[in-house]
């Protein structure tokens, strides 16, 4: 067997242990959940929305094993295959996703064990950690129609993807440290929830606008 075909199958069992593990958690506490089960807690930690306790695997399902579907069909209906080109870090960017999800679906169970979430910061430092991993590998993904900062300015010159995904990677690395650095030194849930949040919508949209001011001076140098 090929080296890389080894560790290719070694990278899916890892992920499928991965998707396995709050799965197998949820049915051994099956009997010590309630009937109802929290799924969204508001910003005071106080759940407002419950489902169904037979129906929560398909939650759990959909968060973990409908993701991977999603990430494992995605390069099959890339006209140009260009993700597939990232090689190794298409598969490490699979894994990453895998874990975040996987790590909040245990947090959603543990939350609704307790009747009440556990702590909001660990979302946010869990968010901020994907921030920082993902920011990583923004440089090196190449044009496509499915992953990364999909602008039409982006998709219409190969220099504006490369600048804007260089840019959105300093950006999330950095803000990913700052966000965890924050949830130090702010005490109260409350407020790093709602700094955490316009943060994120921040961070969100800024390569966006980065994208736009790219077209703008190129289309002024052209004219």
């Amino acid at each position: 067997m090929k080296p890389n075909k080894t560790k290719k199958i070694l990278a899916e069992s890892i992920i499928w242990l991965l998707m396995a593990i709050p799965i197998a958690y949820f049915m051994l506490i099956y009997n010590q959940l309630p009937q109802q089960i929290p799924v969204h807690f508001n910003i005071h930690g106080q759940p407002d929305n419950w489902m169904n306790k037979a129906n929560f695997i398909y939650l759990l399902l959909s968060m973990t094993v409908g993701v991977y579907l999603i990430i494992v069909l995605v390069p099959l209906v890339d006209p140009k295959k260009r993700i597939l080109q990232m090689g190794n870090k298409f598969y490490a960017l699979k894994f990453v996703l895998i874990a975040f999800m996987s790590g909040l679906s245990i947090f959603i169970i543990i939350s609704a064990k307790n009747q009440h979430i556990v702590s909001s910061k660990f979302i946010w430092i869990l968010v901020a950690l994907l921030l920082i991993v993902l920011g990583n590998y923004m440089p090196s993904i190449k044009p496509n129609y499915f992953i990364g900062v999909r602008t039409p300015w982006t998709l219409e010159s190969e220099r504006n993807w490369r600048l804007t995904h260089r840019f959105t990677g300093w950006l999330w690395t950095i803000d990913g440290f700052l966000m965890i650095i924050l949830s130090l030194m702010v005490k109260s849930t409350k407020l790093y929830a709602t700094v955490s949040f316009i943060n994120v919508l921040v961070v969100a949209f800024a390569p966006i606008l980065y994208s736009f001011l790219l077209f703008l001076m190129a289309k002024e140098q052209n004219t």
